[in-house]
């Protein structure tokens, strides 16, 4: 018998052992991030036209399996004499109902945008299209920029197979969606 944990984090991933099967941990994605584009490059893009600005935006909530794989290299870390190819890594059962792209104001209160039905299946693609005005322009281009804590997306859902379904909310500041490049070059910016 493999003697996996009963729970365990790496990175922002939620681990739980399966109830039903002791060899299997089921994982419930971390941060939410960019869908990228065929060159890497996160899917936004903020359209100015004067006096008007438009914010696209596509995120994701998953776990690729890059960070599956240090996942189970954190498990082997901690746990020398596990069997790592006896361990099983399966998707929580998960419903999202839906995302939100929420603005962080002055106030330190975020307001929600924009909600948005995802595509109901892994990564649970969500879809931000809206029209901004001059305050919410600048602040968005700001966290485009690089400013922490401005734009961020939130994932609502909730954990089913269980008595009864608890509530999951996870949120990615779009700032960091960038890493360490940062500017026009890497989200559009027409106008």
């Amino acid at each position: 018998m493999i003697n996996l944990p009963e729970t365990f984090d790496h990175a922002g991933i939620h681990c739980y052992r399966s109830p039903a099967d002791p060899s299997t941990l089921l994982y419930i994605p971390g941060t939410p991030g960019p869908q990228r584009a065929a060159d890497g490059t996160p899917m936004i893009s903020l359209l100015r036209f004067a006096p008007h600005a438009f914010l696209q935006l596509s995120a994701q909530w998953d776990v690729s399996d890059a960070e599956l794989g240090a996942l189970l290299a954190a498990l082997a870390a901690r746990d020398p004499e596990l069997d790592i190819s006896a361990v099983q890594l399966a998707r929580a059962p998960i419903q999202v109902e839906r995302a939100a792209l929420e603005l962080t104001g002055p106030d330190g209160k975020p307001a929600e945008l924009q909600s948005s039905a995802t595509s109901g299946m892994p990564p649970y693609t969500a879809l931000f299209n809206l029209q901004l005005t001059e305050p919410q322009q600048a602040a968005a281009a700001s966290a485009l920029a690089g400013r922490a804590g401005v734009l961020a997306v939130r994932y609502h859902a909730s954990l089913t197979g269980r008595c009864s379904p608890e509530p999951i909310e996870q949120a990615g500041d779009v700032a960091s969606w960038f890493g360490p490049l940062r500017g026009a070059d890497h989200f559009q910016v027409v106008g």
